[in-house]
């Protein structure tokens, strides 16, 4: 990064503040925040010494395809970021995809471009910073104290990006995100489909009240909580009203409350679900010589389906996987499963999305059934 001043102004202001600037990142030490390596002055120009990611920012992964593991593991990973900066009263105040880099390989994010950065003491009534399509309501009606609230809006628009797979743009190509009521519930919505915990964090960090606002450190607990499930672990609401604001207190009260309540009703339905789908699997099995005809639905897990096939069943003589997704893993067990059982007398596997390499591999397990008489193949 470089920054630009006038060696000329006889207060040096300036140069004082950015040399202010260069102090305060030397200060930060944190694995998910991009390392400080040095600074110096050339030609009126001040230039900041970064550490290096490769990856890219996080723009890039907007709308590809990522598992909730690695968006959990990425969002936990800026809370504690945020918290770290928080807690030295330190604001980023301009968090966007663009300004969250990514580690080689996906494993971890790091927060940069600081150049907006400023501590929270030097905050009162300020200009209006951030990029257009991130800034919280406050800084948008530039009327209102910049604080942590600030960056805990942003990194809720970074995630339900990234959890909807839409930049904001998009969504609001004429005015601020944050003014527009509709597309925040849709943004809110659309990432609890996505990720019943993670997309609870959201919702709560897009609020437009930034007393009702989750914190870094709140957001980090409850999606901690979360692992591989529903969180059971909450925020934990101090018993000392905050600065004295008794009804920004209840507010947060009522709030963990509200989640909680909505972390049991999202366990509840999962639990049904689950427990519905392992039953339609059960009765879609026939029973051991009840029908010499199996159709397999593409709703049955490859788990079942191979259960079945792979039983020594002798009436089992016309398989029809039509339509089921078959990977080639997959198919090298449906093969294995032809050659234990020679009966089969008719194979469907009209599309099914089976590969080249599989395709090859049934073949060669065909030439071992001489009872096949009838064989369809779609192969892509």
């Amino acid at each position: 990064m470089f920054y630009e001043f006038n060696p000329s102004d006889p207060d040096n202001r300036e140069r004082a503040s950015l040399l202010g600037r260069g102090a305060l990142l030397a200060g930060l030490n944190h694995p998910n925040i991009v390392g400080y390596i040095t600074s110096f002055e050339h030609g009126g120009e001040f230039f900041v010494v970064m550490e290096y990611v490769g990856g890219g920012h996080l723009g890039f992964q907007i709308g590809k395809s990522h598992d909730l593991k690695t968006l959990r593991r990425w969002a936990l990973q800026i809370f504690g970021a945020l918290d770290y900066n928080h807690g030295r009263h330190l604001l980023h105040r301009d968090l966007e995809p663009e300004n969250i880099h990514v580690v080689v390989g996906g494993s971890s994010v790091k927060l940069a471009d600081f150049g907006l950065a400023a501590p929270m003491v030097t905050m009162g009534l300020s200009t209006h910073v951030g990029t257009f399509n991130y800034v919280s309501p406050q800084k948008a009606s530039n009327n209102q104290r910049h604080d942590a609230a600030d960056d805990m809006w942003g990194s809720g628009c970074v995630l339900g990006e990234l959890l909807t797979g839409t930049r904001l743009h998009e969504r609001c190509p004429r005015m601020p995100f944050c003014n527009d009521a509709r597309a925040i519930k849709d943004v809110c919505t659309q990432s609890r489909e996505a990720d019943g915990v993670l997309g609870l964090i959201v919702r709560d960090l897009l609020v437009t009240v930034p007393a009702q606002r989750s914190s870094a450190a709140e957001a980090a607990a409850r999606l901690e909580g979360g692992g591989g499930g529903i969180s059971e672990r909450l925020p934990q609401v101090s018993e000392e009203p905050n600065q004295g604001d008794e009804e920004a207190e209840r507010r947060r009260c009522e709030r963990v409350a509200r989640a909680q309540q909505e972390q049991q009703e999202e366990a509840a339905r999962r639990a049904g679900e689950q427990k519905r789908r392992e039953e339609a699997e059960r009765k879609a099995l026939p029973s051991h010589g009840a029908s010499k005809r199996f159709l397999l639905s593409c709703k049955m897990t490859w788990r079942r389906i191979l259960e079945r096939l792979e039983t020594d069943d002798r009436d089992l003589k016309e398989v029809d996987l039509s339509h089921c997704k078959i990977d080639d893993q997959y198919a090298a067990r449906l093969a294995e499963s032809l050659e234990k059982n020679t009966s089969r007398r008719s194979l469907s596997l009209r599309e099914n999305g089976i590969g080249a390499e599989g395709a090859a591999r049934l073949a060669e397990s065909l030439k071992q059934n001489t009872s096949l008489q009838t064989l369809y193949i779609h192969c892509v």
